[in-house]
C-alpha cells in the first residue's frame, strides 16, 4: 500500500512538471522550415548546427540540431528573411539566404569537407563542443586516436584521468559508461574498442537526475561510427604481459565487431585473459594496549581465467521504431593462494613467538544477462519514448582452505585448519521507462520511472577440524537472504535564458527498500530509505567559438545500496587479520556543488564541495578475545567535507607532440566519534601523446599522489612512470604496442586507531612491459549503427 501511494505521488508530480510547459508551446503559432544536408559523397550530415540569424544584425533567431539522416527542422519561425547557417566540426561553414513566409522545406544542402590532409589523417581545428551538462569531444580523424584504445583515448580528454585503473572525472569515480546507449557492464571491453572507430564521446561531469540517485559521478558517453547496409568494423588484439621480477604475468585475448545488414546492426564482443595473482605485501603493527609488535610478510600467487561474450542486436521496425535485445555470458575460475609469515616481538624488539598461514581458494563465477529495450520516435524533433528491462544473474561460489600454524618458537606449537564455502546466487533486475520530449528548439522536458530488484541468496559454511573430523562453525554458518528493491520516478526541464545562458533543473524521487533474514535471526528484517534528490545545471557560454564558458552544477546524490556488504559474511585475510560484513548500515546522501569553466577551449577548471553525514567506511577493530587479531568492518560514523580544485591544460608542444598536464588539489574533513582529521590530498599527472607521420608513436606518462589522510588511515605517496609504443603496418591495418611500466613506487597505507597502529606496504613489482598486437578489419562505408542498452553494474563494496 505504502508503495502505491508512493508511486501515485510520483506520477502526479511528474504531471504538474509536463502540463505547463507544454501548455506553454501550445501557444506559438507560426511558420516551419525544414531541411536536409548531404556532403559531396552523397552522405548524411548528421548532428550538425542548424541556425537561423537575423538579415539585419545576424543575431540567433531559431535553431536545431540536423538527425542521422541529414534532417532537420524548425519550428514557430515569423515570416521575414534570414540567414541560414549551417555549422559542424567535419565541414565548412555554410549560408544560406532565405525567406519564411509560410511552411517551407529547402532543397538539399550540400555541405563541403573542411579537412586539411596529413598522410592519412585527418585534422579539425577545434573538436571540443560545449553543453548545458557536459562537453562533446569528436574523434573522427583526430590524431589523438592514433595506436590508442578507447581506454587510452579517454584519458586524454579534459579532466578524464586513469588513477589505479579507475576512470574518473575531475577526480571523481566515472559512475556509469555507455557505448551507443548501452551501459558497460564489463569495462574491459574498452581495450577492445579502437579509439579510431569512435565517432564522438560525451563527457557528463556530474550525472542527473535521470539516472539513479547513486550516480554521484560523472558519466561517459560514447558514439561509435556508424555504418550503412552491409558495413562492418571492428579488431581483434592479443596481449603478453611480464613483470621484471615476476615474470610472465596475464595474456588476454579480445575481439569486437560492428556489422549492420538491411535493418539489422549486430555488435559482439568476446574476451577471454590468463592472470597471475601476485600480491605481495608486509604488515607492521603495534598492539598498544599489551605493547607486542607483529611483523608479517605476505606472498600471494595461483592464477585466474576469464571468459565472457556479449551479443548486442537492434532491428529497425521502421523509421521510427526499433527493438533490441542484449545477451551476456562471463565465466571466471581461479584457484589463488595467499601465504604469509608472522614473526611477534615484545616491547624491545626481542622475537617471542612466530606464525605462518596458508590460505588456498577456488573461485567459479558465472554471469548471465538477457536485455530488452525498445525505442520509438514520435516526432521530428526527436521526441523519444525509451523502454528497458535487464536481467542478470549472478552466480558466485568460493571455497577456501586455512591452514595456521602457531608457536612455531616453542615446544607447544600447534596447527589450525577451517575451511570456509560460500554459495552465493543473486537474481538483478532493472525496468525503465522514458519520455524525451522535445517542446521546442530551445526546451526539453524528461520524465520516467524506475524499478529496480536485487534478490540474493547466500549459503555459508564455516567449518573446524577438531578431533580428525569436520566440525561446523555455527557461530558463523548461516543460510542468509537479502531483498532490496528500488522505486523512482523523474523529471528534467532544459531551456534557454538567452543565447548565452542554458539550464537544467530536476528532481528525482526515489524509495529503497532493504528486507533480509537467516536462520540466526528470528525475524524478517526490513529498512526503508526514501529522499528527494534535486540536480541544477547552469551554464553561461561566453564566446562558444573560443571555448569559453562557465557552469555550475548541484546535485543531492546518495550512496550505491552497499549489497555486498549487507552480510554476515567474513572473509580470512592471514592468521591475524579478517573482513566481515555489517547487517546495520545504510546508504548516505553527499551534497555537491561544482562550478567549472573552459578557456580557449584549452584550460578546464573546476572547483567542488561535497558534504555528508553517517559517512560509510571500513573501520579496524581489534577481536574481543584475542588481542593479536585484528578486523575491519564498514560502518556508519562521523561527516565527512570536502573541496577540490582541479585543474588541466593541453599543450601542442610540436607537430608531432602534444602535452596534456592535470593538477588537482583536494581538502578532506572528517569529524566521527573517536575520530577527528584533516588533510590535504594533492594529485598530479602528466601525458606526453607523440604521433609521427611514418606510422610510430606513443607517449609517456608520469602521475603522483603525495600522503594524504582520511579516517583512521594515512596513505603514504605513490607515484610512476609507464608509457607505449607503437607501430602501423599493413596498410594501417596492422598496429604493434609495446606497454611499458618503467617505475612505480608503490601504496603504504598507515592505520592509527586508540588500540592499533599498523602500517601496510604494497611491495609487489610491477615494473615490467606488455606486448600487443592488433588487428584492424572494416569493408563497406561506415554511416550507422545502434546497440542495446546493458544492465546497471553489480555495485561490491570491500575494503581497499
Amino acid at each position: 500500500m505504502k508503495n502505491n501511494v508512493f508511486i501515485m505521488r510520483v506520477l502526479f508530480l511528474i504531471l504538474l512538471l509536463l502540463i505547463v510547459p507544454l501548455l506553454h508551446s501550445q501557444q506559438i503559432k507560426n511558420f516551419r522550415l525544414e531541411g536536409v544536408l548531404f556532403d559531396t559523397s552523397k552522405r548524411a550530415v548528421d548532428y550538425a548546427t542548424v541556425t537561423i540569424l537575423s538579415e539585419v544584425d545576424s543575431l540567433y533567431v531559431k535553431g536545431n540540431v540536423s538527425n542521422e539522416k541529414g534532417q532537420f527542422r524548425i519550428e514557430n519561425i515569423p515570416s521575414g528573411r534570414y540567414i541560414l547557417s549551417v555549422t559542424h566540426l567535419l565541414y565548412k561553414r555554410k549560408y544560406v539566404n532565405i525567406e519564411v513566409q509560410e511552411n517551407t522545406i529547402l532543397d538539399s544542402i550540400l555541405m563541403e569537407e573542411n579537412v586539411v590532409g596529413l598522410d592519412a589523417v585527418t585534422v579539425t581545428a577545434n573538436v571540443i563542443q560545449q553543453k548545458i551538462d557536459r562537453y562533446v569531444v569528436f574523434l573522427q580523424g583526430n590524431p589523438i586516436t592514433k595506436g590508442n584504445n578507447t581506454k587510452e583515448v579517454l584519458t586524454l580528454l579534459p579532466g578524464v584521468t586513469n588513477e589505479e585503473n579507475s576512470l574518473k572525472i575531475n577526480g571523481r569515480d566515472v559512475s556509469e559508461i555507455y557505448v551507443d546507449g548501452r551501459k558497460l557492464r564489463d569495462r574491459n571491453e574498452l581495450d577492445a574498442i579502437q579509439a579510431e572507430n569512435i565517432d564522438k564521446v560525451e563527457i557528463v561531469h556530474m550525472s542527473g537526475s535521470e539516472e539513479s540517485a547513486s550516480s554521484m559521478g560523472g558519466i561517459i558517453d560514447i558514439k561509435l561510427k556508424k555504418m550503412s547496409n552491409g558495413g562492418y568494423y571492428g579488431s581483434v588484439s592479443s596481449d603478453f604481459s611480464v613483470h621484471f621480477k615476476g615474470g610472465h604475468y596475464s595474456d588476454n585475448i579480445n575481439a569486437s565487431l560492428n556489422y549492420r545488414n538491411k535493418n539489422l546492426s549486430i555488435y559482439n564482443y568476446t574476451y577471454f585473459g590468463h592472470l597471475k595473482n601476485i600480491s605481495q605485501y608486509n604488515i607492521y603493527s603495534h598492539y598498544k594496549e599489551i605493547n607486542k609488535y607483529i611483523d608479517m610478510q605476505t606472498d600471494g600467487k595461483g592464477w585466474t581465467n576469464s571468459f565472457s561474450d556479449r551479443l548486442s542486436l537492434t532491428y529497425d521496425i521502421t523509421n521510427r521504431h526499433s527493438i533490441g535485445g542484449n545477451f551476456r555470458l562471463g565465466i571466471t575460475n581461479g584457484e589463488p593462494i595467499n601465504r604469509s609469515e608472522s614473526t611477534v616481538k615484545n616491547n624491545v624488539g626481542e622475537r617471542i613467538d612466530r606464525s605462518e598461514s596458508i590460505i588456498e581458494e577456488k573461485l567459479r563465477t558465472r554471469q548471465y544477462q538477457a536485455a530488452l529495450n525498445y525505442d520509438w520516435i514520435l516526432d521530428d524533433k526527436g521526441s523519444k519514448i525509451k523502454f528497458i528491462i535487464d536481467y542478470l544473474r549472478y552466480n558466485n561460489k568460493r571455497i577456501r582452505g586455512n591452514s595456521y600454524l602457531y608457536n612455531l618458537d616453542k615446544d607447544n606449537g600447534y596447527e589450525e585448519n577451517t575451511s570456509d564455502r560460500l554459495d552465493d546466487r543473486t537474481d538483478m533486475l532493472e525496468i525503465d521507462t522514458r519520455l524525451e520530449q522535445r517542446i521546442s528548439d530551445k526546451s526539453q522536458l524528461d520524465i520516467g520511472l524506475n524499478y529496480s530488484l536485487n534478490n540474493s541468496k547466500q549459503f555459508l559454511d564455516y567449518k573446524k577440524w577438531e578431533n580428525n573430523i569436520w566440525v561446523s562453525d555455527l557461530d558463523l554458518s548461516d543460510n542468509y537472504k537479502l531483498k532490496g528493491q528500488n522505486y523512482a520516478g523523474f523529471a528534467s526541464f532544459s531551456s534557454m535564458i538567452t543565447k548565452k545562458i542554458t539550464y537544467k533543473v530536476g528532481i528525482r524521487i526515489q524509495e529503497n527498500k532493504i528486507e533480509y533474514n537467516s536462520v540466526k535471526i528470528s525475524k524478517q528484517n526490513s529498512k526503508n530509505y526514501w529522499g528527494i534528490y534535486p540536480t541544477l545545471n547552469l551554464m553561461y557560454n561566453i564566446d562558444e567559438q573560443k571555448g569559453n564558458s562557465i557552469s555550475l552544477f548541484y546535485q543531492k546524490a546518495m550512496d550505491p545500496i552497499p549489497y555486498s556488504a549487507i552480510t554476515p559474511v567474513v572473509i580470512y585475510n592471514n592468521e591475524y587479520l579478517y573482513t566481515k560484513g555489517n547487517l546495520d548500515i545504510k546508504p548516505v546522501n553527499y551534497h555537491l556543488i561544482m562550478l567549472g569553466g573552459g578557456i580557449n577551449g584549452q584550460w578546464n577548471i573546476n572547483y567542488l564541495f561535497g558534504f555528508s553525514e553517517d559517512v560509510l567506511f571500513f573501520k579496524t577493530f581489534q577481536h574481543e578475545k584475542d588481542p593479536l587479531v585484528t578486523y575491519t568492518m564498514p560502518v556508519n560514523d562521523g561527516k565527512n567535507y570536502m573541496q577540490a580544485l582541479s585543474l588541466d591544460r593541453t599543450f601542442k608542444i610540436a607537430k608531432w607532440w602534444s602535452l596534456k598536464a592535470i593538477g588537482r588539489i583536494q581538502w578532506l574533513k572528517y569529524e566521527g566519534v573517536d575520530i577527528n582529521s584533516s588533510s590535504w590530498k594533492p594529485y598530479l599527472a602528466i601525458n606526453n601523446n607523440m604521433d609521427f607521420d611514418n606510422g610510430w608513436g606513443g607517449n609517456l606518462s608520469y602521475y603522483l599522489e603525495p600522503t594524504y589522510k582520511t579516517q583512521d588511515r594515512i596513505y603514504k605517496t605513490v607515484h610512476g612512470i609507464n608509457g607505449k609504443i607503437y607501430k602501423y603496418l599493413l596498410d594501417n591495418k596492422l598496429l604493434l604496442n609495446l606497454n611499458f611500466t618503467l617505475y612505480r613506487h608503490n601504496r603504504r597505507r598507515i592505520t592509527n586507531t586508540l588500540d592499533i597502529w599498523s602500517k601496510r606496504h604494497y611491495t609487489t613489482n610491477e615494473t615490467g612491459f606488455m606486448i600487443k598486437v592488433i588487428y584492424n578489419f572494416n569493408g563497406g562505408r561506415k554511416v550507422t549503427t545502434k546497440q542495446s542498452k546493458s544492465i546497471q553494474d553489480y555495485y561490491e563494496y570491500k575494503d581497499n
